[in-house]
């Protein structure tokens, strides 16, 4: 017998403990994934701060671990965090028969330290030097009064952090306010960089003087505020110190100017023309911009620019001047004055008068010498590369106007055809002032009949100004006129100095006027304005005046004073007509004229004395064909009509309404206007008197108690620019043929 075995097939663990595939979400491997290479690297930056390693192994047999943990193959492993520095991950394949191969992943993340900025800027002002990566220290100038600022730091790398006089301050975005006092405020930017070790700093010295340089803008000379107006600051070397600086609802800014710099001022509202003014402050103490309406909307807003300034003796010799200058009087007979703009400089129809100067006194369309000559009038030219058209013009300065030694001022204003504006102050140091002997010795005469009138405008004043009807715009402008003997006796005077008071104790000088001869007056009366644009109701103003020739033996060559009158501002209106409607068709040849009061405050005898008005009527080819002078008498209650010299009973004729808003007029005189015919109607004012004159608009009158009607106000319902008839012009009235 035999014996046999038997015999069967084992199984064998698999040994293969490889990967197949291995990648990070950081980023590429380095060198690229061998079956065969056990360690790889990969650098990272900062915003890398996590990573997960997804590894398929070579055998499905085979288990996985990433950074410790069990990994399915094949799959994400959980976030890994990435410190700083270097970080080792191992990734372990176990085989089916136990054995372990480890590879490793080495991430190294490397924190930024770039700790500079890429940009830095203000709320306001204008960084100096400008901004640089490499400069760490910075001054600003403001000049607009700011309570703060606030500062926008940008750091060049976006994880670097940033502070603001030691606050953080989010990335992109500015810091809290920064309050400023008089004088330099310091202000650190640091800047730390990512790695939290490096770190720069960057000091801005922000200087604030004290707020001293009162600006107006406004739309004409003591004209409506232009409160939509931006004033763009430059230095005298043409560099923009600052920009966009507001104006508030008055017209009003106060700047902060250093009291021994040059400047030069731009303002432009909306819709306006651009004015500019080169400012001293050493010389002044406040500034008056006027931006009038864009003459035509086609022409730029830009103010024109005053390019040289000559003088001469004789018209042939010139000598160029700056805007301080010693000279004798012999050498200063003619200025010649040369200005660019982008649209002509000419006098036109339709804008500013071109050029015109004064001297000691602002230059304006009621108040200027016009040129003696034209040189050439809007040439075209290129100036740096721009074009531009040049106008130069001659003027002529008598002698007498320098009577005094010392500083005179010669204001030189330059408008364009679109109402662009540019204005100039010269200093002239009189080094040998015209003495005139025989002109009168007035040191022991007073000025006398001195009358102080308020007057006030319910719609700006000059033909180029911003005029709105129905928003009106105010104006203010005290009147004082004064006498220094009269008739045959009259000695004449050289000029005048007026003054300006608001308790009728301290005075301040606002102006001085002077007459290019031996003044006589007119009819031996003198007129002189105060142009101040800071000038409001509700304040009384105390006015005197000082005259002179130049006889300066005594006295200096200067009258007394004369005795201050004081006076207040009456509240505005204006006077539009209403009925009969423009174009209207009547059956009557007696029809009502009505026209509106817009200020019913002034209907109270609190308020007013008298109110004037006068109903004119002309036919189509102009002519007037009735016209009748109107007052209502505040005392007496009651209107009254002009009959000769005298005043009489009008209750029949005239009527104001409950609301004391409206005025109307029964037309009296029912034969005079014809069935048929078509007329035209307004109404105007009287000057006062019975007597009818185009010369003045409707206005309220009253006169301050106790100054014998010398302190007196006027609150006038138009101007000249609007022919001193209503705001809205002449109203046409038809007659129908079968009118009774």
């Amino acid at each position: 017998m035999s014996v046999g075995c038997s015999s069967s097939t084992q199984h064998q663990p698999n040994s293969d403990n490889r990967l197949s595939a291995l990648s990070v979400s950081a980023g590429a491997l380095t060198p690229a994934f061998n079956i065969s290479t056990d360690s790889y690297r990969l650098t990272v930056d900062g915003s890398v701060t996590s990573t997960t390693v997804t590894a398929t192994v070579d055998h499905p047999s085979a288990t996985l671990q990433i950074n410790g943990a069990a990994a399915v193959s094949g799959q994400a492993s959980a976030a890994i965090p990435l410190p700083a520095g270097a970080t080792a991950i191992p990734v372990t394949v176990t085989a089916e028969n136990g054995v372990a191969h480890t590879y490793t992943v080495t991430i190294t993340r490397v924190l930024s330290t770039d700790a500079t900025l890429s940009s830095l800027a203000l709320s306001k002002g204008m960084l100096s030097p400008g901004f640089s990566t490499a400069v760490k220290t910075y001054n600003v100038g403001l000049y607009s009064n700011q309570p703060s600022v606030s500062v926008l730091a940008i750091p060049n790398h976006p994880r670097a952090k940033v502070s603001v006089n030691g606050q953080a301050v989010t990335n992109g975005a500015s810091s809290a306010p920064i309050p400023l006092a008089v004088g330099t405020t310091p202000i650190l930017v640091v800047v730390t960089a990512e790695d939290g070790t490096t770190v720069s700093t960057t000091t801005v010295a922000v200087r604030q003087l004290a707020a001293n340089m009162p600006v107006w803008v406004t739309s004409s000379l003591n004209g409506a505020a232009v409160p939509s107006a931006l004033l763009t600051l430059l230095n005298d070397q043409g560099d923009v110190l600052e920009s966009g600086i507001p104006v508030d609802a008055t017209g009003y800014a106060k700047l902060c100017l250093d009291p021994a710099g040059k400047y030069t001022l731009f303002a432009k509202g909306t819709g306006t023309a651009q004015a500019s003014l080169a400012l001293d402050a050493s010389k002044e103490t406040s500034a008056n911009m006027y931006c009038f309406n864009l003459g035509m909307t086609s022409f730029p807003a830009s103010a024109p620019k005053i390019t040289a300034i000559s003088t001469s003796s004789d018209a042939a010799t010139w000598t160029p001047v700056g805007t301080n200058f010693e000279t004798l009087v012999s050498n200063i007979k003619y200025l010649k004055v040369t200005a660019i703009g982008t649209a002509g400089i000419s006098p036109t129809a339709w804008s500013g008068f071109g050029m015109g100067i004064n001297v000691d006194a602002a230059a304006w369309s009621n108040a200027m010498l016009s040129p003696v000559a034209e040189v050439e009038n809007s040439v075209p030219v290129v100036v740096d590369g721009q074009p531009y058209y040049q106008s130069t013009y001659i003027f002529q300065v008598a002698f007498n106007n320098l009577t005094a030694a010392g500083q005179h001022t010669i204001d030189v204003v330059v408008y364009d055809v679109a109402n662009n504006r540019a204005e100039q102050k010269l200093y002239v140091t009189v080094t040998n002032p015209v003495t005139v002997p025989a002109d009168p010795d007035i040191s022991a005469l007073q000025p006398t009949s001195v009358f102080n009138v308020l007057n006030t405008y319910g719609i700006t004043r000059e033909i180029f100004a911003v005029t709105p009807i129905d928003n009106n715009g105010v104006f203010y402008l005290p009147l004082v006129q004064f006498s220094v003997l009269s008739g045959t006796t009259a000695p004449g005077i050289r000029g005048v100095e007026l003054y300006r008071s608001t308790d009728g104790t301290n005075f301040t000088k606002v102006s001085t006027t002077h007459y290019s001869s031996l003044n006589k007056g007119s009819s031996g009366i003198y007129s002189v304005y105060d142009a101040d644009p800071s000038l409001k109701e509700g304040v009384t103003y105390y006015y005197k005046v000082r005259a002179f020739t130049a006889n300066t033996a005594t006295n200096g060559g200067y009258s007394l004073d004369s005795a201050a009158i004081p006076s207040q501002f009456m509240p505005p209106f204006t006077t539009p007509l209403v009925s009969p409607a423009m174009s209207a068709v009547t059956t009557t040849r007696a029809p009502k004229f009505t026209f509106g009061i817009t200020n019913p405050v002034l209907w109270d005898p609190a308020v007013s004395d008298y109110f004037y008005f006068y109903l004119y009527i002309k036919d189509k080819v102009g002519s007037g064909i009735f016209g009748q002078a109107y007052r209502y008498n505040f005392a007496s209650l009651k209107f009254e009509k002009a009959s000769g010299s005298s005043w009489i009973d009008a209750t029949a004729d005239c009527a104001i309404s409950t609301d004391k808003t409206q005025v109307s007029i029964q037309f009296p005189n029912a034969t005079t206007l014809l069935p048929g015919n078509t007329y035209e109607w307004s109404i105007f004012g009287t000057k006062g008197s019975a007597s009818y004159t185009t010369s003045d608009s409707a206005y309220f009158l009253h006169y301050v108690p106790g100054t014998n009607t010398q302190g007196r106000a006027r609150s006038y319902g138009s101007v000249y620019e609007k022919s001193y008839g209503a705001v809205n012009g002449f109203f046409t009235l038809t007659l129908d043929p079968a009118a009774q």
